[in-house]
């Protein structure tokens, strides 16, 4: 069953963020990547904020488009993964995203995730990616995936 209790979705999400952090693989990257706030109407919609570091950033030191595909991984994700315990998501159908603009090194961004659908065998997610000094639109991205059993 769907956690239903914010603050406990809360307390969840993070440590679901730590699992994938714990490692020293690309997902290390997300350590500093915190859920602020879940909501579960009229859509299951996580929010998180994330501070932009060197290491986040390519050759002009903004945000590299790769670090933006793992935020949209890992997010989709999550709203999936509380929309409904039960069945969690496995492996992507597809992921993309749309760089919109520049964030820059030392800015704050805030991630909005929206679990759009699940189904029996697929979910559906977006994934806004805001600077939170201007509130403008950095990147957009979409996570499909395929949902299986959980032991959660």
């Amino acid at each position: 069953m769907a956690a239903r209790d914010p603050k406990e979705a809360v307390e969840f999400a993070n440590s679901f963020i730590h699992l994938f952090t714990d490692t020293r693989g690309l997902n290390a990257n997300l350590d500093k990547l915190r859920v602020v706030s879940v909501s579960f109407e009229p859509e299951t919609t996580v929010i998180g904020e994330m501070t932009v570091e060197e290491r986040h950033c390519n050759a002009t030191n903004t945000l590299h488009g790769a670090m933006t595909c793992l935020l949209v991984d890992v997010f989709g994700s999550l709203s999936l993964t509380l929309h409904n315990r039960d069945k969690i998501p496995s492996w992507s159908l597809d992921i993309n995203a749309s760089c919109l603009r520049t964030a820059d090194i030392g800015e704050t961004l805030m991630l909005v995730s929206r679990c759009k659908k699940a189904g029996k065998t697929v979910g559906f997610t977006s994934v806004d990616i805001y600077r939170k000094a201007d509130g403008a639109l950095v990147a957009t991205g979409r996570h499909n995936q395929i949902l299986i059993k959980s032991r959660l």
